[in-house]
């Protein structure tokens, strides 16, 4: 095999082990923090953001 250019040598160990897993209600609190922050910078905007909380679900519903 050869080496990807630009790779990392060592890729770092799973960042996430060891901690707890957020919550569904502490990730819907981060999402709608985000959907705020976007509507208030102009990039979103509001059907846009009624819209994001169940757009993307894919995978694991919890």
């Amino acid at each position: 095999n050869r080496p990807i250019i630009g790779a990392p040598q060592a890729w770092p160990t799973n960042p996430g082990a060891g901690k707890p897993r957020a919550s569904v209600a502490e990730n819907r609190a981060v999402e709608a923090d985000v959907i705020t922050r976007m509507q208030t910078a102009g990039i979103l905007t509001a059907p846009a953001a009624q819209e994001a909380p169940t757009a993307g679900r894919v995978g694991s519903q919890e």
